[in-house]
This record gives C-alpha cells, structure tokens and sequence, in this order.
C-alpha cells in the first residue's frame, strides 16, 4: 500500500516502504484522499484502496500483485 501511495500521489512527502503504518502514512492517505475526492479519514477502505490500485504503480496496482491485500471494490 505504502508503494502505490508513492507512486500515485504527489502532495504529500514520500513513503519509507517499510510496511508499517505510522503517521507518515497515515498522512499521505489523507493527502491522496483529498487529492480524489475521497473521504479523508487516513484509512484505507475499498474507495480509497480502488483508487490506490487505479492510480498506483500498474505492477502492483489494478487486478495485479496488490489486489489481494488492498480493500477494493
């Protein structure tokens, strides 16, 4: 999730891809959120891992590696 945040939004400052959720991360989310129009909420539910996986890396995003471990629609 960290690495489709990276790769998908640019307000806020990069994500160490560390795979643990800290107020950095929870800081990107609520900038990618605002930046889609989503609720900003700082979580990652099936809107905003939808659109995680739409915008993000299309290695990982979309219906690929990701899809599995980010909520989505």
């Amino acid at each position: 999730m960290q690495h489709l945040l990276n790769t998908a939004s640019t307000a806020a400052p990069p994500i160490a891809e560390d795979g643990l959720w800290g107020p950095i991360t929870k800081v990107n989310v609520e900038a990618f959120q605002s930046a889609y129009g989503l609720a900003v909420d700082g979580v990652v539910g099936k809107a905003t891992g939808q659109k995680l996986l739409d915008k993000g890396d299309p290695y990982y995003g979309g219906h690929n590696y990701c899809y599995a471990y980010v909520p989505s629609y």
